[in-house]
């Protein structure tokens, strides 16, 4: 990094700060914010939305859904020209796509969301903290919302992506997962009555490349190889907070002296 940054050498072994890449927040021109909406008073265990945000929480793997994390704001009206609908939204799901302690691995996310035994289903999310509304949610409620994420395809899903600015590799894996996620739905929860049709994906592929003249596997299995010359390299010049490498990992590291 002295070498590379033209960095002086007195600031080596000084202590630094390390900036998250991964932030996930909700933002449309559209959309004027306000302040913040309870996920969980004012109505929300009678709202079969607040319900069945659950299973989104679940899709995405959300850690931190909070009523901090959710705002109401105004909608833009074309006809009129302001902002006079009300709506509330989640906003910051900075958490998801992770784990406790680790936001945006995707190492870390699974490509099942859900198991089920004996005529009960399973979500398979911890949340930091649970919404009252969520210990409610019923069957039809989780169904509705299921059906709302089976509406998006892989074109959605990859756009959505494209955006982040994660190498193409990355945003593959992340595209597979969450499409193997949302197709655990539509079997879990019978949306072939709907129409709805299983998207096929491929949550555990693997891929090689060729990296300065020698074979590479950047991807092994649907997961980031941090063995891989490419991963290192573009964690050293284009994502230095990493790609598979955490904040937690550095920790444990620096407890056994490397």
């Amino acid at each position: 990094m002295v070498e590379r940054e033209s960095i002086s050498p007195k600031y080596v072994g000084a202590y630094y700060v390390k900036f998250r890449e991964c932030q996930l927040a909700f933002f449309n021109p559209a959309l004027k914010r306000l302040g913040p909406s309870s996920l969980t008073n004012l109505g929300a265990m009678k709202d079969r939305v607040y319900r069945s945000l659950m299973v989104f929480n679940a899709w995405i793997k959300n850690y931190d859904a909070k009523d901090s994390n959710s705002v109401a704001g105004l909608l833009y009206n074309s006809q009129t020209g302001r902002f006079g609908r009300t709506m509330e939204y989640q906003f910051d799901m900075g958490y998801a796509l992770g784990t406790l302690g680790l936001k945006g691995q995707l190492n870390c996310v699974e490509k099942s969301m859900l198991t089920s035994a004996l005529g009960n289903i399973f979500f398979l999310v911890r949340p930091g903290l649970l919404p009252k509304p969520w210990e409610i949610c019923t069957w039809a409620d989780a169904r509705w919302m299921a059906l709302r994420i089976a509406a998006l395809s892989r074109t959605d899903l990859e756009q959505c992506f494209n955006d982040c600015g994660w190498p193409a590799f990355v945003q593959k894996i992340a595209v597979e997962k969450l499409l193997s996620r949302r197709n655990d739905l539509v079997k879990t929860f019978s949306l072939e009555e709907d129409g709805v049709k299983l998207v096929p994906c491929n949550p555990e592929f693997s891929l090689s490349v060729q990296h300065k003249g020698a074979k590479d596997d950047p991807v092994i299995e649907g997961r980031i190889n941090r063995d891989s010359t490419t991963v290192q390299e573009l964690e050293t010049v284009s994502h230095p907070e990493s790609l598979t490498r955490t904040l937690l990992d550095a920790g444990k590291e620096l407890i056994r002296g490397k």
